[in-house]
C-alpha cells in the first residue's frame, strides 16, 4: 500500500436548535461543520454551521428562531422523523430533517448518538466474488482510510446481465430466496459482516440495469412489467428482513442509476415509494434511498424526487465535468481542473437551463464547485429539510496531478463536508489490468491498482 488519503468525515454533536445568522446559504440549525475552526472562529462562530462547537458558544448570542418575515417559500421544511428516540435495536441511521442520527446498538441508552455525515467508497460484489486479493479489501479499506465511515456495496445485481460475458446476475425465480441466488447472498453476508464488524456502516445497493430500462423492449423492465415489479419488491422486502437485525446496515438503495428517459418523473417517485415501502416492510429502522432518472443525473436533483415518507435518504451522482474527471492527460486531453468547457459538456442535456449557447464557454474552478453543489443538492436539502447523498462521485488517475486531479477531488469534498452532503468515491477497485505500472496515472477510477499478481493503493 502507498500513500493514504483521507477522506473527510463529520460526527460533530449538536441539539437541533433552530438558528438565524443572517448568513447566505448557512444552516438552519446549529452545528458543528468539520471545517470549524478554533483558530478562526472570530470569522467562523458567527456562521449557524459552527455556533455548537465548544469553542464558540462563549462567543455568539444564544440562537433564535428564524425569523417570521421570511416567506414560506424560503424556510425550512419543519424537519420529517424528529426527534430520533432510543432504541434497543441494532444500530440504524434515521433521517431527522436533513441530519442523519444514528440509534439502537451500543450507543449508550440506545441513543440517539451525534449527527454523522457518511465518507467513503463503493465496493462492488462481482470483484469481492471473483478476485481472492478483494478478500482483503475491508481490511485494507480501514488501514489506508481510517477516516472512512461507510461503503456504498454494488451487491444485489438484479436483472442486470443476460449472459456471463455481461456480468455477474443474481436474480432467480426462487420466491423463497427473495428471487435472490444463493451464491449471491452468502456473498453479501460475508462482506456486510466483516464491514461492520470492523465498523463501518454499509448501503446496500440494487443495481438492475435491464430492469432499469436499458433493454426496453428487448428485455423486461419495472416500467412496463407489473410482474416484475412485483417480484423486485419482494426481493427488497426479503432483503430487509434479512438484514433487520445486523448492526450498521445504513440503508437500501432502491434502484441505482435509473436507466429509463421515458419515465416521467412522477412514475419514477412513485416506482421508488414502493420500493422504500418494501424495504422498510422488511427493516423499518434502516433508511431508503432513492434519486432521479435517468442516471441519478443532477440536473434532475430537483422536487419531483421527494417522497412522503420518512427514513428517506436522497442521492444523486457527480461526474461533471465528464470530460474532466474521465480525461487522459497521457494521451493528449488538455482537459484541466481549474479550466473552461462548452455548457453542453458541463450541464450535458440540460445546457438550456443554465446558458444561451450550448458552446458558452463555463469556468469550472472550487468556486463553481461550490455555487453548484449548494444550487442543486444542498438546495433539495434546505428546501425541503432532507439529508442528501452524493454515491458516486471521482476523477481518473489517467488525469495527471499538475492538470488538476487532486484540486477537483479536495475542492469537491470540501463542499460535501461544509454543505452536510454525505458521498461514497467511485470506485475502490475494479477487474485486474495486466502489466500497467503500478505507480504511473495510467488507471481509471479505482483506488486499488491491481496490475494482476501486484497491488497498490495510490492517492487519487
Amino acid at each position: 500500500m502507498a500513500e493514504r488519503h483521507e477522506l473527510p468525515t463529520n460526527q460533530s454533536h449538536r441539539r437541533l436548535l433552530a438558528c438565524s445568522s443572517g448568513i447566505e446559504h448557512d444552516a438552519d440549525f446549529e452545528e458543528c461543520a468539520g471545517w470549524c475552526s478554533r483558530d478562526s472562529s472570530d470569522s467562523h462562530c458567527p456562521w449557524c454551521k459552527c455556533r455548537s462547537c465548544e469553542f464558540c458558544r462563549d462567543l455568539v448570542a444564544p440562537a433564535v428562531q428564524a425569523p417570521s418575515s421570511v416567506p414560506h417559500s424560503l424556510s425550512t421544511r419543519p424537519p420529517r422523523g424528529c426527534p430520533v428516540g432510543s432504541s434497543s435495536g441494532p444500530l440504524r441511521l434515521s433521517a431527522c430533517g436533513a441530519e442523519l442520527i444514528p440509534s439502537g446498538g451500543r450507543l449508550a441508552n440506545g441513543g440517539p448518538g451525534r449527527p454523522l455525515i457518511l465518507s467513503g467508497v463503493n465496493m462492488y460484489i462481482q470483484y469481492y466474488m471473483e478476485l481472492p486479493s478483494a478478500w482483503h479489501d475491508i481490511r485494507w479499506l480501514r488501514e489506508s482510510i481510517p477516516s472512512a465511515n461507510v461503503i456504498r456495496l454494488v451487491g444485489i445485481l438484479w436483472h442486470d446481465s443476460t449472459g456471463p460475458e455481461d456480468g455477474l446476475e443474481c436474480f432467480t425465480n426462487n420466491a423463497n430466496w427473495g428471487y435472490m441466488n444463493t451464491r449471491c447472498v452468502h456473498a453479501l453476508d460475508k462482506i456486510i459482516a466483516e464491514a461492520t464488524a470492523a465498523g463501518l456502516w454499509v448501503i446496500l445497493t440494487a443495481r438492475a440495469k435491464y430492469a432499469a430500462g436499458w433493454g426496453w423492449p428487448g428485455e423486461p423492465d419495472v416500467w412496463h412489467s407489473p410482474e416484475l415489479v412485483q417480484k423486485y419488491y419482494a426481493m427488497w422486502s426479503w432483503m430487509a428482513e434479512r438484514y433487520s437485525t445486523w448492526e450498521r446496515i445504513a440503508g437500501y438503495e432502491i434502484m441505482s442509476e435509473p436507466r429509463t428517459k421515458d419515465a416521467a418523473p412522477e412514475r419514477v417517485a412513485s416506482f421508488m415509494r414502493g420500493g422504500c415501502d418494501a424495504v422498510h416492510r422488511g427493516d423499518r429502522r434502516a433508511l431508503c434511498v432513492v434519486g432521479p432518472a435517468p442516471y441519478y443525473k443532477a440536473w434532475n436533483f430537483d422536487e419531483r424526487v421527494i417522497l412522503d415518507r420518512d427514513n428517506v435518504l436522497y442521492t444523486y451522482d457527480f461526474f461533471v465535468p465528464w470530460k474532466l474527471v474521465t480525461a487522459n492527460t497521457g494521451t493528449g486531453s488538455d482537459a484541466r481542473f481549474p479550466g473552461t468547457f462548452p455548457c453542453k459538456d458541463v450541464y450535458d442535456t440540460w445546457w438550456p437551463n443554465y446558458c444561451d449557447d450550448a458552446h458558452q464557454s463555463v469556468r469550472v474552478d472550487a468556486s463553481w464547485i461550490k455555487k453548484t453543489t449548494r444550487e442543486v443538492p444542498y438546495e433539495l436539502s434546505r428546501r425541503f429539510n432532507v439529508p442528501v447523498f452524493c454515491n458516486q462521485w471521482g476523477v481518473k488517475n489517467e488525469l495527471y496531478r499538475d492538470h488538476g486531479r487532486l484540486q477537483y477531488a479536495k475542492s469537491l469534498l470540501e463542499s460535501f463536508v461544509q454543505l452536510n452532503i454525505s458521498s461514497t468515491y467511485w470506485i475502490w477497485r475494479s477487474y485486474p489490468k495486466d502489466d500497467r505500472p503500478l505507480d504511473q496515472p495510467v488507471w481509471g477510477f479505482e483506488l486499488v491498482h491491481n496490475s494482476g499478481p501486484r497491488l497498490s493503493l495510490i492517492h487519487i
